[in-house]
């Protein structure tokens, strides 16, 4: 391989790497650690194939179109992401309505549940005097029986 195509080569490659966005630059890797993007252009393309802008424009020119439509693309993959944020931002936002919707209902069920309690506390209570006066009812039947036999 002549040392054209094989610049050639590593031009294609460096372009596939910013595409998938594995870098061997470094300022490109540190552009991705500081959560910077980095484009396909001709400039972050030199620098990834590590040679000068003028060398892809002067002896690679039929790579600008690659460079170009990998640019495109990759803008397209940026729209898709917009909307994939603006899609993920609604669902979170969804997500906290319905975190409130739950902590609300979860109040409103405490209080009817307390509400229960206390009727059942109350019904408790009813029936224990209920049998007290069936027992208050006996003992005086008893001693009207009693009465009534003397």
């Amino acid at each position: 391989m002549s040392g054209k195509n094989k610049v050639r080569q590593e031009l294609i490659e460096a372009i596939e790497r910013i595409e998938r966005g594995e870098y061997q630059n470094h300022e490109l890797l540190a552009r991705k650690e500081e959560g910077r993007i980095v484009k396909v252009n001709v400039t972050n393309v030199a620098k990834e194939a590590n040679i000068t802008r003028d060398t892809i424009y002067k002896y690679y020119p039929d790579l600008l179109e690659k460079v170009g439509v990998a640019s495109t693309e990759a803008k397209k993959k940026g729209n898709n992401k917009s909307k994939l944020r603006l899609k993920l931002d609604d669902l979170r936002a969804e997500i906290n309505e319905l975190r409130m919707e739950k902590r609300s209902l979860a109040t409103h069920n405490l209080k009817l549940h307390e509400i229960s309690k206390r009727n059942q506390e109350k019904r408790d209570f009813a029936v224990l005097k209920c049998i007290g006066f069936r027992k208050k009812i006996h003992e005086l039947e008893r001693e009207k029986r009693k009465l009534i036999l003397q």
